[in-house]
């Protein structure tokens, strides 16, 4: 996951992030803190 983001621009980052907070908190809670 972490070489994905390297590889991507900003500005997919910043979709990526967005994506994975509205979809990852609420599918897994504390789960998502850990791997970040």
């Amino acid at each position: 996951m972490n070489s994905f983001f390297l590889d991507s621009t900003n500005q997919e980052i910043d979709e990526i992030c967005f994506f994975l907070s509205c979809f990852s908190f609420e599918e897994v809670d504390g789960d998502q803190e850990e791997r970040y």
